[in-house]
């Protein structure tokens, strides 16, 4: 925007990069049965030229799931799980949290990694089937 002459707009197209030096990448499947322990897998990148330590929270604010170990199929009923990662320079790092759903429909499924340089924060929906 220019004040005087008001939207400009290019003759030609012109290609932005964006980068993103540290994100999470989480996949999920499509549904999950209710009462069934699932695995959910989210992958922490660190693009930047030094290694970090990050603090990886998944949330649990409505009490929607409980946390399982994988040793122990008893459910912890808390509002958050933490794991603490060391992710090399341009390198990713797999974390893991076993979660049981105790509802059905869609559950929020939200991580957070945070470090002294960088953080993101990744929230999707889970489909719970009966």
């Amino acid at each position: 925007m220019h004040m005087a002459t008001g939207l400009g707009i290019a003759p030609t197209p012109t290609k932005v990069t964006v980068f993103r030096p540290f994100f999470i990448k989480l996949s999920l499947p499509y549904s999950i049965i209710r009462g069934e322990t699932v695995a959910i897998e989210a992958i922490v990148f660190n693009y930047t030229t030094k290694p970090i330590q990050s603090e990886v929270v998944f949330h649990n604010k409505k009490k929607e799931f409980e946390f399982s170990d994988q040793l122990d199929i008893k459910g912890v009923n808390v509002s958050e799980k933490r794991q603490l990662v060391s992710i090399p320079a341009n390198d990713g790092v797999s974390v893991t949290f076993t979660i049981t759903p105790k509802i059905m429909g869609y559950i929020d499924i939200k991580l957070t990694a945070n470090s002294a340089m960088a953080g993101d924060s990744v929230l999707k929906k889970l489909l719970v089937k009966p």
